[in-house]
């Protein structure tokens, strides 16, 4: 592969298409961003509301953004399932459109449980969150051992910074040619920010 082994799993505004808020009322929500388990006892009602502050904006794009987490369409996920049956759970939300109803297009948020220590520390500059000194708070820029990177799955997430997900290059390659709205994916060598 040209660029990296491996991108950053993103989304990004497109006008026209809906920008929602994240999912409220989830007890243990950080363990979304830590590649933990929600499946069992996973509530039926969770639902992600369209951000008032774009009120024209209304389409459903296969991987929605504003969230906070990654929330892709039925369409998306039965790909993704596809190409890697085990080590992601995906988790039903709904989507509540501008007029308080719920949409009937099925929607899931996207949680990768396989954690990978693929991150070079040194080439990557880290600097350590203060409170959780196992967590990097930002890098100068993101360097990915691409011997690290784990055969057998293709979306993952890097350990010491598992909020951010990490997918295969010729996954990215082959979801874009495919036509999913919404995708967006970054090199990680392009990524200093906090995480």
């Amino acid at each position: 592969m040209n660029r990296s082994q491996a991108l950053l799993w993103k989304s990004d505004y497109v006008e026209g298409f809906c920008v929602i808020k994240p999912p409220a009322g989830i007890e243990k929500a950080y363990q979304l961003d830590e590649g933990i388990s929600r499946r069992a006892g996973w509530p039926d009602d969770v639902v992600c509301k369209m951000d008032p502050e774009f009120p024209k904006d209304i389409a459903l794009a296969d991987n929605l953004y504003g969230a906070g987490a990654i929330i892709v369409s039925e369409t998306l996920r039965a790909e993704l399932e596809r190409r890697q049956p085990d080590g992601i759970e995906f988790l039903p939300v709904g989507i509540q459109n501008h007029k308080g109803r719920r949409e009937s297009s099925p929607y899931f948020l996207m949680n990768p449980l396989n954690v990978v220590e693929c991150i070079d520390l040194e080439a990557s500059q880290v600097r350590w969150n203060r409170t959780d000194p196992q967590v990097i708070k930002r890098c100068a820029r993101l360097v990915i051992r691409p011997e690290a990177l784990p055969k057998e799955a293709s979306i993952f997430r890097p350990k010491f910074w598992p909020r951010l997900v990490l997918v295969r290059q010729e996954v990215c390659d082959s979801l874009l040619a495919a036509g999913f709205s919404g995708l967006f994916f970054q090199d990680p060598l392009e990524y200093m920010g906090m995480g």
